[in-house]
């Protein structure tokens, strides 16, 4: 696996998420080569596990809708119908609950027309595991990044604690919950 080390390294967070976590697990800490060009590396990299404060997650939603509004009527369309499939079935195949042949089928183009490439686009074609804490996140930002295919999920935890006390399991994550106490 690989992860971008971007965060502040004076942070607690960066050690626990960053060079702790790939002393225990073995994979590889990548460091942007500066702060302007953090997403031009995430999409060369391909990180597999992403750490990011909900404001992070929030801007890149932000870009997407920017750059949709100024897309051509035919990646509009494209957009909002599958991004209604992802909706409608994405949150269930993430957490591998049963889904119609239907909906998995219009899903699985949906990936090859848009969420596969907007997950690329966004750095994130190999992130197994997103999580995300700090503060809480909204429904919309939850829906849409679990919906796309990535697996967001929540923290909670403060400097003092070394970085969380609370994680969501895999299949178990939700949006009014920040997981079960860590042992």
């Amino acid at each position: 696996g690989e992860i971008l080390s971007y965060l502040p390294m004076a942070w607690v967070g960066d050690h626990l998420f960053s060079y702790a976590q790939s002393i225990v697990t073995g994979y590889t800490v990548n460091c942007p080569e500066s702060s302007e060009t953090v997403m031009t590396d995430m999409r060369e990299i391909g990180p597999t596990y992403y750490f990011a404060p909900p404001s992070v997650f929030e801007n890149l939603l932000t870009q997407v809708t920017i750059r949709m509004e100024d897309a051509s009527k035919l990646k509009k369309w494209l957009y909002k119908t599958f991004m209604a499939v992802a909706q409608k079935a994405g949150l269930d195949i993430i957490d591998g609950r049963a889904v119609s042949i239907k909906n998995r089928i219009l899903y699985f183009l949906g990936n090859i027309f848009i969420y596969a490439p907007l997950r690329n686009n966004l750095g994130m074609s190999r992130i197994k595991v997103a999580y995300t804490g700090g503060a809480a996140i909204g429904p919309d930002l939850y829906r849409f990044y679990r919906s796309i295919g990535i697996n967001l999920k929540q923290l909670y935890g403060q400097t003092e604690t070394l970085a969380y006390v609370c994680k969501q399991p895999n299949g178990a994550a939700r949006l009014d919950s920040v997981g079960t106490p860590m042992p």
